[in-house]
């Protein structure tokens, strides 16, 4: 098997992270060829640069 992946849920009933969303799902997939795939809410998120966080990336261009 070539592949692992994790994925994050996070509880939003109390508006914690201040989105419309009352559960947020993130999903990261790794490749053995270094390849890396993200996924909130099952949206498909590019990542170039390593040191941005894809929530971050998240909350910037869908919940401004």
């Amino acid at each position: 098997m070539n592949v692992a992946s994790f994925t994050l849920v996070f509880d939003n009933n109390f508006n914690y992270l201040n989105v419309i969303f009352n559960e947020v799902v993130v999903i990261r997939i790794i490749y053995k060829d270094g390849i890396n795939e993200f996924f909130i809410n099952n949206k498909k998120y590019h990542v170039e640069n390593g040191k941005t966080t894809i929530i971050e990336i998240h909350f910037k261009s869908v919940f401004k």
